[in-house]
């Protein structure tokens, strides 16, 4: 309608289109407590702390990945959110469990993290 007010174009080439249909085609819900222990106990030990953590704090795949160990703030019990990767483009905090909390740091404090980044180990990103 803008083009054919301003005469940029003689008539309206979307005149003749039907709306979209907007149905959603699959419902998504949250997993119930009994889906969230299943699907912690058949993940791969590797997967099952980065799981909790996306379950628990509600980050996105991106944003886990933007993780490193400098993020885990042990006194105050979560995450420290970089503006740099939130979707809000804001600086945050995200609280955990107090469990979680310690499991994380234990693992960091163990060297794992630097093994799995270390050039020729399996990537991350890759299915176990």
């Amino acid at each position: 309608d803008w083009c054919v007010q301003r005469g940029y174009l003689d008539t309206d080439p979307l005149k003749a289109l039907v709306a979209f249909d907007t149905t959603a085609l699959t419902v998504r819900r949250a997993l119930n407590e009994e889906e969230v222990a299943r699907l912690l106990d058949n993940c791969a030990p590797t997967r099952r702390m980065l799981l909790e953590t996306a379950l628990m704090s509600g980050l996105r795949a991106g944003e886990l990945r933007s993780l490193t160990t400098d993020h885990l703030d042990v006194e105050r019990g979560g995450l420290i959110l970089d503006a740099r990767w939130t979707k809000n483009r804001s600086e945050g905090f995200q609280r955990l469990p107090r469990s979680l909390v310690a499991r994380l740091h234990a693992y960091a404090q163990s060297g794992e993290p630097e093994r799995l980044s270390t050039p020729g180990h399996i990537s991350a990103g890759t299915p176990n």
